[in-house]
């Protein structure tokens, strides 16, 4: 569906940028700072983010072209407003004390510090294969300044500065990939700071009368063979244990961000039985696991009357892949039998690859290993096609190469110490409660704002 068909279907109006300006520059008030935001994918979770941003108070959706789905021509609207429209604006309300204009994107993200939307158009003519945004393409577009913000814009009769104005993703775990939200500031001019969060993104719209957002812890277990569910318990008890253990002792270095908060906004680690009501018994590979969480909210929302439970909770079991990566002669190994065989296969075209040299980031450390042979070693590889479980699922190709492993992970929403939830509720009725939103402004929440965000 159109985007701006999606928008209307749903009652909101589309509102030209020429009428947009003269509403705002009417007044002779101060003005009032906007948020301005974009949602640009296909996706469910994109389809919320528009949903939550046209709802969202003091914000105004923007609707990019469909034949352009990137950052830049976000940035082109706010140069010069005239040739998008933007969607529909959340109601006017007061912004609390030292808040800032915020610059929103949301797009499926990972801790890899990868993007599924493009930066700019010429994402979809150099990357072959077809890959999301990730550093180098970063850098690509720090040198070609095609996010520049300009160093004299003014929005609504306001100078964009670091001292009013904040570049924000909304996608899930990027914050924990601060090289790239580091080369992302210098590629969108260096005035502004870059926020993203260090959690799971979670944006809905089935269950209430308007649009609910929240952050949700994401413990995870690699490994290349499947596991019981015992094994997994004893896995997951000793790594909150461990964690717990070294954060008493004032070692947080090393130790991951989501036990980091845990014991933050709890005081201790993950009790044992938690682990029991988050594993399920039925780990078969592929599976999604949604589980029940009867939220505690702050305030009522207003709930849609044949609306499910929430399933904030979710276990998955999937493959994590890395790559892809292209080889010659790809057709010799494609078939091995021995893993060995084809990990030394693979291995001189990942030395050849200049992504595992790069002095500020390495492809490896993004993977959080420290080497090119530790990265190596975690994962199977196959080529396109050629793993036992995709055999006869798609078009193999011998020289595509992919680097394979078993993920378990939970998600679970992050609460405060009475177990209610941190979330931003935008009603259908112009109401709004902003309690995650808090964690960024209010001096309060100061202790964990840079548990729950990354800013550069």
């Amino acid at each position: 569906m159109h985007r701006r068909t999606f928008v209307e279907s749903l009652g909101l109006a589309t509102i030209p940028s020429n009428r947009l300006l003269q509403a705002l520059t009417a007044v002779s008030l101060p003005p009032l700072l906007k948020d301005y935001g974009c949602s640009p994918g296909s996706s469910d979770f994109d389809e919320f983010g528009r949903l939550n941003l046209g709802k969202r108070p003091n914000t105004c959706l923007v609707i990019l072209p469909d034949n352009e789905p990137v950052v830049s021509a976000f940035i082109d609207f706010l140069k010069n407003p005239s040739p998008v429209d933007p969607g529909q604006c959340g109601p006017d309300k007061p912004r609390p004390t030292n808040d800032k204009r915020q610059l929103l994107v949301v797009s499926h993200a990972t801790s890899r510090g990868t993007l599924v939307i493009g930066l700019d158009p010429t994402h979809y003519s150099v990357k072959s294969p077809l890959t999301g945004t990730e550093y180098e393409d970063v850098e690509r577009a720090f040198s070609t300044h095609t996010i520049e913000i300009p160093p004299l814009l003014v929005i609504d009769g306001t100078p964009v500065t670091s001292s009013s104005t904040v570049f924000r993703i909304m996608g899930c775990r990027i914050g924990t990939s601060k090289p790239v939200l580091e080369k992302l500031k210098q590629a969108l001019g260096g005035l502004v700071p870059v926020i993203a969060p260090n959690h799971i993104n979670w944006i809905s719209y089935r269950e209430v009368q308007g649009s609910l957002d929240c952050l949700q812890y994401h413990f995870e277990y690699t490994t290349l063979g499947t596991k019981t569910r015992d094994e997994l318990l004893t896995t997951f008890r000793q790594k909150s244990s461990d964690a717990f253990t070294a954060l008493m002792s004032g070692q947080s270095t090393g130790v991951d961000i989501a036990y980091r908060t845990w014991w933050a906004l709890n005081g201790s680690a993950i009790p044992d039985e938690k682990w029991a009501q988050w594993i399920p018994k039925a780990l078969p590979e592929g599976s999604h696991r949604y589980m029940p969480f009867e939220a505690k909210f702050k305030q009522p929302v207003n709930r849609l009357p044949s609306a499910p439970d929430f399933t904030l909770g979710e276990f998955r079991t999937q493959v994590d892949r890395a790559g892809p990566f292209v080889v010659s002669g790809g057709s010799a190994k494609a078939d091995a039998a021995s893993a060995d065989a084809r990990r030394a296969f693979i291995k001189p075209f990942l030395e050849a690859d200049a992504r595992f040299h790069h002095p500020e980031y390495p492809y490896y450390a993004r993977h959080n290993t420290a080497s090119l042979d530790e990265f190596l070693v975690g994962f199977q590889w196959y080529a396109h096609g050629y793993a036992p479980l995709e055999k006869g699922k798609m078009t193999p190709d011998p020289n595509l190469w992919w680097g394979r492993r078993l993920s378990y992970s939970m998600r679970q929403p992050i609460t405060d110490s009475d177990q209610s939830l941190i979330y931003n509720y935008y009603g259908d009725d112009g109401s709004s409660q902003t309690h995650l939103e808090a964690c960024l402004t209010d001096p309060a929440r100061a202790n964990v704002k840079d548990l729950l965000f990354t800013t550069v």
